[in-house]
């Protein structure tokens, strides 16, 4: 029996205000697709945006879908079809018949994030062709952290969230315009596994990783991994890990909610004693003269 899937959908109304910008965000979400599941999975999203794999669709606007993980296919008008794996780049055009899907037996993690706009319209072509829709980036850290926000904006609507979706928007749009940009970066051929070694760090900094395993999930030796992830960040594998703890400390003690115990108990680490020893080692305070200074 197919397992159950993760969606997350916004779809947002388009404001004559946000047309001044000239790109404005018109909707984004994430899916992870499990093998043997239907596609497009069975959610809320309007009429429009379904399709039939082998009938397709034409929108009228522009979208951005980046396959993290996975493979499948591609199919437009212009481009033909194209086989799609894990860290590759589709591009959909206004009005330019298309269709995807991932393949039965792996499934895929797909973002997307769809706009228009005169701006818009500008960049994407002459950025992009109509014949080259699909881009492989390769695994990127960064540019799944941009995708994430935008959700993570849309989701809780802060002030200026328009203008903060044009902005990310723009800047997912430049990383993928650069046409070298895996080439530039693929300085040898572990360079996607120490993206996805990052990526996992992130997701489970709070916990307590094993880093043996986590080598043997990428295909390294540990000495390989422990080696070359330091050359590449300037941080050994648990320094990196626990930077992005104490930033997440500080995201917490900002807050100023919670107690110092209960910030150690909910970022993993066993005391609140050996928490407040790390903290003022790497930020030169405690947590408590932290929390006073926020206070000010």
């Amino acid at each position: 029996m197919p397992k159950p899937q993760i969606n997350f959908a916004k779809y947002l109304p388009v404001e004559v205000v946000q047309k001044i910008w000239g790109l404005h965000v018109i909707d984004n979400g994430f899916s992870i697709i499990e093998p043997h599941s239907p596609y497009p999975p069975l959610s809320d999203h309007p009429q429009e945006y379904y399709f039939v794999n082998n009938a397709g669709r034409i929108l009228h606007e522009y979208q951005i879908i980046y396959i993290s993980d996975g493979k499948g296919n591609y199919r437009s008008e212009s481009a033909g079809s194209y086989e799609v794996s894990g860290g590759t780049i589709l591009l959909v055009f206004p009005d330019e018949w298309h269709t995807y899907s991932p393949d039965t037996n792996t499934g895929w993690e797909e973002y997307w994030i769809g706009f228009n706009g005169s701006y818009a319209e500008n960049l994407m072509h002459k950025l992009f062709s109509l014949k080259r829709p699909v881009i492989n980036i390769g695994f990127n850290s960064e540019l799944l952290r941009m995708m994430q926000e935008v959700m993570n904006i849309s989701e809780t609507l802060p002030y200026g969230y328009r203008e903060l979706l044009s902005g990310y928007t723009l800047a997912i749009i430049s990383h993928i315009s650069a046409g070298s940009f895996v080439e530039n970066n693929r300085r040898f051929k572990y360079h996607d596994s120490l993206e996805k070694a990052r990526n996992y760090i992130f997701k489970h900094a709070n916990e307590d990783i094993d880093f043996l395993y986590l080598a043997d999930y990428l295909n390294m030796s540990y000495s390989s991994l422990r080696t070359l992830f330091k050359r590449e960040t300037g941080l050994a594998l648990k320094q990196f890990q626990l930077e992005i703890r104490l930033n997440q400390a500080k995201e917490l003690l900002r807050r100023q909610d919670l107690t110092i115990a209960e910030v150690a108990a909910r970022l993993g680490f066993s005391s609140g004693f050996y928490f407040s020893r790390l903290f003022k080692k790497k930020e030169g305070v405690s947590p408590l003269n932290y929390l006073k200074q926020q206070k000010l």
